[in-house]
């Protein structure tokens, strides 16, 4: 892949930690005060609880505010982090998430349609953005196979926490924002342009893509030549929320979040967004690395770098 800028840190679930400040203790429920320096970025899979073996993992009043059938959580030292999904009357799971954060409740700013599954662990990553000596908490899954769900909460001085939303782009007005245009060429190559951040770019279509998708679809010829076909296929409209019949999804899919601190020491969340083919979960094999990082409390996007894998 060709990158630059935040330096991406492909390390979701690779790692546990990114420092020896924290190690199994963390992991396994508990902590000591040794490995809970907030100078460290923490990335780890939530843990899965169990209302019978997990009691005595978190407090009563954390315990006691937990519903529905599923829930996942997280400890450090002074933080206690759980991720549940309320259920109707018959136990059917409904949109409504929410996080306890030391047993205050805020709403889960995931898209609607996410699950939370007793096989699949959400994701955390925990930080003291605002240098207050609380960790602030960044939450992410993935909503299915191509896109992914974020919500991050920052400390306030009264020792609460407050939403920032995510930075992953969920709704129609976020994707205008960032209005960016495709086109198909001949010899199976894709041109991107997102003008506002001087992005002008010609890259090969991913070898796939070709194989199993665009080539049998009738969109290019064996030799690479775009067909007829392929030529009306629709570039994407930044101004449509649904895609057209045959064509290119109005929406780029975020596959990676990573966290890093830069040159300046700030905290940078990257976002990898690829670039989807328009048909199936097949991509064009190029994207955006979207590059934020959080100041007076609030995102302030970086910059938005160009991929090709």
């Amino acid at each position: 892949m060709k990158k630059s800028g935040c330096m991406l840190l492909v390390v979701l679930l690779m790692l546990t930690a990114c420092s020896e400040a924290y190690s199994e203790g963390v992991i396994s429920g508990e902590s000591d005060t040794e490995k809970t320096e907030s100078s460290f970025i923490l990335q780890d899979e939530m843990m899965y609880f169990d209302r019978e073996e997990n009691r005595e993992v978190l407090s009563e009043d954390t315990i006691s505010k937990i519903s529905g059938e599923v829930a996942y959580y997280y400890k450090v030292e002074d933080l206690e982090v759980v991720l549940y999904q309320e259920t109707d009357s018959q136990g059917y799971a409904l949109d409504n998430i929410y996080v306890l954060l030391n047993g205050q409740k805020l709403f889960c700013e995931f898209l609607n349609g996410y699950l939370l599954r007793d096989w699949i662990a959400p994701n955390i990553c925990l930080y003291d953005v605002n240098g207050d000596g609380m960790p602030d908490v960044s939450l992410y899954g993935y909503l299915d196979r191509v896109s992914m769900v974020h919500c991050f909460y920052i400390s306030t001085e009264d020792g609460t926490y407050r939403s920032l939303g995510s930075v992953v782009w969920d709704n129609e007005s976020s994707y205008s924002r960032f209005p960016y245009e495709v086109s198909l060429l001949d010899g199976q190559k894709v041109h991107v342009e997102l003008e506002e951040f001087g992005i002008d770019a010609i890259a090969d279509i991913d070898e796939d893509t070709m194989k199993y998708a665009y080539i049998p679809l009738e969109i290019y010829e064996e030799n690479g030549t775009l067909t007829d076909y392929g030529k009306s296929w629709v570039d994407y409209k930044p101004d449509s929320w649904k895609p057209p019949a045959n064509g290119f999804w109005a929406q780029a899919w975020a596959e990676e979040i990573s966290y890093s601190t830069d040159e300046n020491d700030r905290f940078v969340i990257c976002v990898k967004y690829a670039l989807p083919a328009g048909y199936s979960s097949w991509t064009l094999g190029c994207g955006f690395i979207f590059d934020w990082t959080i100041e007076e409390g609030e995102y302030h996007l970086l910059d938005v770098l160009f991929f090709e894998e």
